[in-house]
This record gives C-alpha cells, structure tokens and sequence, in this order.
C-alpha cells in the first residue's frame, strides 16, 4: 500500500510570524514618529545665546530726538546693539548760509537721572558747506540700555591734533 505524505507548505509569513510581527509595529512607529516631526517641526520657541544676541534698537526720545547746533540739524538718529556693541548714527545737515567748521562732536549719553553713562566721538570728518550732509557714526562696548537723552557739543580741537584724533575715532 502506498501511504500518502502530506508536505505543508508554509508560507514566508506563518514561519516567521513571530519575527515579522514586532518588526513590523517597530517600522510603523518609527514611521509615525517621522511623519509627526515633519508636520509638526521643531518647538517654535528659539533659544537665543547670549553670543547670538538678536540686535536691538533704544528707543528712547531724548536719544533719537532731532537736534540742532550751530547751524548743523542732527536728524534719524539710531542706537542698535549688535553683539554687544551699541552703535550710535546720526544725520548731519548744515542748514546755515555759510560753511561748517565744526568736523567732531562730543555726544554725552545720559540715563534717566541726568547722569552721563558715556560721552561718544562723532567724527563728522570735513567741514560741511552748505545744504550738505553726512552720518556721523560712534561705536562703544559700554552698557548703554538705560541710555535716556543725548546731546550734540562741538569737540574742539587744534589742527594738528585733527588727524590724530581722526586716526583714534577709526581705530
């Protein structure tokens, strides 16, 4: 008598189903999680260092308000700190008939009690004739986030000193 063997053929599936069902959860949920990050993006809140200070602006009246001196019209005048640098600019016109000696100002920055946080050099760097303008630009590591009020007050100084002094202002 001829006895019949019956061969079970299993499929890939059933002979490793015990294998291929955690592997696949596993696949899944480290698909969701991508799918998540990528709808969702990183936390919006950015951390900014110290180093990677975003410039900001004082914008106090008393520091950008327009001023006038002998003839001259200091206007759109900014203070950014940038990096820990506050850089103070200003607009110089001179509104007079006749033309300008003054070429450097003092520029006494001061806090809300009327005490002087620093005085600033602007370097205006020729005479100014008439209806001319330039931007004069200081720059100064110091702290000046409580700065309330500025001024404009000629800076004298003797002509063989003036190169000297602009080489110092650049430096």
């Amino acid at each position: 008598m001829v006895q019949k063997v019956e061969v079970k053929k299993e499929g890939f599936f059933k002979k490793y189903q015990d294998i291929v069902i955690p592997i696949g959860i596993v696949l899944f949920v480290v698909l969701l999680a991508v799918i998540l990050f990528l709808v969702f993006g990183k936390p919006s809140k950015e951390v900014v260092t110290k180093d990677e200070e975003k410039p900001s602006a004082v914008t106090e009246k008393g520091v950008v308000k327009d001023e006038v001196y002998q003839g001259l019209k200091f206007t759109n005048a900014t203070l950014i700190k940038d990096k820990g640098i506050y850089t103070l600019s200003v607009d110089v016109k001179n509104e007079s008939k006749e033309k300008s000696t003054v070429t450097m100002v003092n520029i006494p920055i001061k806090d809300k009690d009327g005490n002087e946080i620093i005085t600033l050099l602007g370097y205006i760097g020729k005479e100014l004739g008439p209806g001319e303008t330039a931007t004069v630009t200081a720059s100064t590591s110091a702290d000046l986030s409580n700065a309330y009020t500025k001024e404009i007050v000629e800076k004298k100084v003797e002509p063989a000193n003036a190169a000297n002094a602009k080489n110092k202002v650049e430096s």
